[in-house]
């Protein structure tokens, strides 16, 4: 059976057995802020895609220091100025060195606090 996804700016089927998110993403460009759950640090980041259950972030070379896989977040996600943000537990699931002052990483979201 093939689902439609979004790969970059095209859409095209894949097979649903290759595709292993379980809630379809969209790309959206918003601010985030992650920090650990013991408020010493906050980074701000930007989001490259959202679903229900997890985003992609661009974080700088200073923040992809203190992203370890299985790191469990505070994030707050800013989808415009008018609303407050939403403020949610994540856990970091990969983390990829793109560019020398820029990374990416995969954050499932899990518990979200509003």
């Amino acid at each position: 059976m093939n689902i439609l996804c979004k790969q970059g700016n095209k859409y095209s089927f894949v097979d649903k057995q290759t595709e292993r998110r379980a809630y379809p993403r969209i790309n959206l460009d918003c601010r985030i802020i992650f920090g650990d759950l013991d408020n010493r640090y906050k980074f701000k980041a930007k989001s490259i895609d959202l679903s229900l259950r997890g985003a992609g972030i661009q974080v700088t070379a200073r923040a992809n220091n203190f992203l370890s896989l299985g790191d469990i977040l505070q994030v707050w996600i800013n989808l415009s100025n008018k609303l407050k943000p939403i403020h949610c537990f994540g856990k970091v699931v990969w983390v990829k060195k793109r560019r020398l002052f820029y990374s990416r990483a995969g954050i499932e979201l899990r518990k979200v606090l509003c």
